[in-house]
């Protein structure tokens, strides 16, 4: 029977201290991961709970002041229509910042309207806008301009 001697050392050689690092991680990572999923609502309940969290503050809860957010897809169509004059009107509780949204689907800024405010916006038959909370990247409301669109355009957070 063979005895090997213990070697001094022994926990910081070249395999040894790879390997128990990983048991020590992985024995970290078993204490971190919850058991059973949590739903966000009972999530926000335990925060509401701790005063982490207050759901009048939340501009993104569902019943917020702030509009609800929308899926943005609308880029100006490739050379101008019509020229036009368009008053966008904010009904609104929030100031909102105004997007031309060009014809390669970038934001440009033209300004805020203010809560029951309308702003006049030189433009053509064809380009987009997009308005979203100020100070905020969440779109509430989009619009593709045409023939038909109504003067003023009304922004009530739905698209």
């Amino acid at each position: 029977m063979a005895v090997f001697p213990a070697r001094p050392g022994w926990l910081h050689s070249p395999v040894r201290l790879p390997f128990l690092t990983l048991v020590l991680l992985s024995s970290l990572l078993v204490h971190c991961i919850d058991d059973e999923a949590r739903d966000f609502d009972d999530y926000l309940l335990e925060m509401e709970s701790r005063g982490l969290y207050d759901p009048l503050e939340d501009p993104y809860a569902e019943d917020s002041d702030f509009p609800p957010a929308i899926e943005a897809s609308l880029c100006s169509l490739p050379g101008n229509g019509a020229a036009r004059t368009v008053s966008f009107e904010n009904a609104t509780t929030v100031d909102l910042d105004i997007f031309w949204v060009d014809t390669q689907c970038t934001l440009r800024p033209y300004g805020m309207v203010a809560p029951g405010q309308r702003h006049d916006q030189p433009t053509y038959e064809g380009h987009a806008w997009r308005f979203h909370i100020a100070g905020s990247t969440r779109p509430v409301f989009e619009v593709l301009l045409d023939a038909s669109t109504p003067n003023p355009v009304v922004i009530e957070g739905q698209q």
